[in-house]
């Protein structure tokens, strides 16, 4: 905050790729007084391909007081890969010790829900759950990999340890009930999606 009392920011949109991208976007916002004990989101990106062995790799910084760690590294760099090894029509193997059982939620019914909590008046929450309802295992995923790509040789190796795999899923009621949050990709359609994004990035349009 400035002296004379406006408050000020600087969004910046770096384009990384190697080509014109058009983009369309908006910024909404409202004035007005925000308590200490309100909760902040904070995004941060980057990523290491390969990342170096042994050495730190910085997942968020500039960033104080306590709160909750909402990201991923493993599972995430998995799927990329996977998805593009679909494309592609490449082999791929899905070690069931770096991708156990868990609740995938695609970034897509994130933003809804970050969305939804955003215009909500008068939350009775200070955290809402944002999942799939679902927890899918690696032999799940080789199958639904195989629905979209059947041409595409998809092996699992490996066991999932008791201590890593999660059993439930996030209670999602409270998220529906007070936001109206329903999750709208399940895994199929979520990585069927993502495949396209993808594609877009790398080829064109379908």
């Amino acid at each position: 905050m400035e002296a004379s009392g406006v408050l000020r920011s600087c969004v910046t949109l770096e384009n990384i790729a190697s080509e014109e991208v058009t983009v369309f976007w908006q910024i909404d916002y409202c004035l007005t007084e925000v308590s200490q004990e309100r909760a902040y989101f904070h995004a941060q990106f980057r990523r290491s391909n390969p990342v170096a062995a042994g050495g730190p790799f910085t997942l968020l910084e500039g960033v104080r007081g306590r709160g909750h760690y909402v990201g991923g590294s493993t599972v995430g760099m998995i799927m990329r890969d996977l998805a593009l090894a679909a494309i592609k029509g490449d082999p791929f193997t899905i070690d069931a010790k770096l991708y156990a059982p868990n609740e995938v939620v695609y970034a897509k019914d994130v933003a809804l829900a970050i969305n939804l909590a955003c215009q909500a008046k008068n939350p009775k929450q200070r955290t809402y759950n944002a999942g799939s309802g679902v927890v899918a295992g690696p032999e799940d995923l080789a199958r639904v990999v195989k629905e979209l790509a059947p041409n595409i040789d998809v092996k699992v190796t490996g066991s999932v340890g008791g201590d890593t795999a999660k059993n439930a899923p996030l209670d999602l009621s409270v998220s529906k009930a007070e936001l109206g949050y329903a999750p709208k990709y399940p895994l199929k359609e979520a990585l069927r999606d993502y495949m396209d994004e993808l594609w877009m990035e790398t080829k064109g349009p379908l």
